[in-house]
């Protein structure tokens, strides 16, 4: 995906499904052809299981933060409610969200609990964003990696970027 304006968007299912990943669509309101939905036990060892990847390419270096339109519908909303996401090389980190039964992009970091925007200083170039299962039965749409800056209604409406092709991926 490229950036255009500070702001990436992808549909998950634009990722190659990995093991513990199933394309659906039974819940209303995903974007695209569908939603991915995390179907293996709960975990909360970041081994890179079911790893999802998106190669993605900026041209604005700066602080971009990720945001992930997910849904989870636990009667526990502070269960069921999370995945593990790195950037590049970097460390797996908890990504989670409390909203219960609805599509939304309120997700955020957990860092031995201080909940904070998963922010990342990115230099211009191509970089890739990995996402590996942790919670049953949490689904993904969308991912929204953006400049800071940009205001919420510009990545929540936001078209899907252009795919990278050939030689712009180097």
């Amino acid at each position: 995906m490229i950036e255009e304006d500070g702001i990436v968007i992808v549909e998950a299912e634009f990722s190659t499904l990995s093991e513990g990943w199933v394309l659906q669509d039974e819940v209303e309101g995903y974007s695209g052809d569908g939603y991915l939905t995390w179907v293996f036990p709960t975990t909360t060892q970041a081994q890179g299981q079911g790893l999802l990847s998106f190669p993605f390419k900026i041209s604005n270096p700066g602080n971009y933060t990720v945001k992930i339109r997910n849904y989870h519908s636990c009667e526990d909303f502070t269960e069921c409610n999370d995945i593990f996401l790195k950037i590049n090389d970097g460390s797996w980190e908890k990504n989670f969200n409390h909203t219960l039964s609805n599509w939304d992009w309120n997700s955020r970091q957990d860092i031995d609990h201080v909940f904070s925007d998963a922010t990342y200083k990115l230099k211009a170039g191509t970089h890739t964003l990995y996402l590996s299962g942790r919670s049953e039965g949490f689904s993904i749409d969308k991912i929204a990696i953006f400049l800071e800056g940009v205001q919420k209604e510009a990545y929540e409406t936001a078209q899907v970027s252009a795919c990278i092709q050939g030689s712009e991926f180097n």
